[in-house]
């Protein structure tokens, strides 16, 4: 039967974004009521370990590796860079005003996120940590990638509408109108 409850699963205080692997043997839950992520096996549906995310992570993304993951936080404005291997924060890239959206270009060299505060989207060049910005407004909110396309699919709280706006040069190339409400939650299916 699909749609089925399998497993309930306790992870940090106030659970709010999921990432897995490619391979599906590892999730990652970011933990905004604790500051944690938790990792936990999916075939044996247990936590395995948990791990500092910085403040209230939500959204995660990764590195095309995988060896880094991504994990930003609303309240501080930050994306910050984490070596899963060892746990550790390795830096930490402002994003600006109630930061919400996280992904990451086809190449893996930049990160997107929306700062939802400050009407823009936000491109970070991973390498350099060099950013640049385009604003998006009213208030964008929820981005994602589709591998391959070149695009940055960025929705909005406020209006029915979802930008496409090029990695590359990070410039608005079109919209996306929806019949009504807010752009939420997008899930990219390959």
């Amino acid at each position: 039967m699909i749609n089925k409850i399998v497993q309930t699963i306790a992870t940090g205080a106030g659970p709010n974004y999921t990432l897995i692997t490619r391979d599906g043997k590892r999730a990652y839950v970011g933990n905004a009521g604790d500051g944690t992520i938790s990792e936990l096996s999916i075939p044996g549906w247990t936590i395995t370990r948990s791990f500092a995310g910085g403040p209230e992570p939500e959204h995660l993304t990764w590195s095309r590796d995988e060896r880094l993951l991504y994990a930003i936080s609303p309240k501080a404005g930050t994306i910050a860079e984490i070596v899963v291997a060892d746990d550790k924060i390795k830096r930490s890239f402002p994003v600006g005003k109630n930061a919400h959206g996280l992904d990451i270009s086809d190449d893996g060299k930049m990160l997107f996120a929306s700062a939802r505060g400050e009407d823009k989207l936000v491109a970070i060049d991973i390498a350099s940590g060099r950013t640049r910005t385009l604003a998006l407004a009213p208030a964008p909110y929820h981005l994602n990638t589709i591998h391959g396309a070149g695009k940055v699919y960025v929705s909005s709280s406020k209006k029915p509408v979802i930008w496409v706006v090029d990695q590359k040069s990070l410039k608005l190339v079109g919209t996306i109108a929806l019949p009504a409400g807010e752009g939420h939650q997008m899930a990219v299916v390959e």
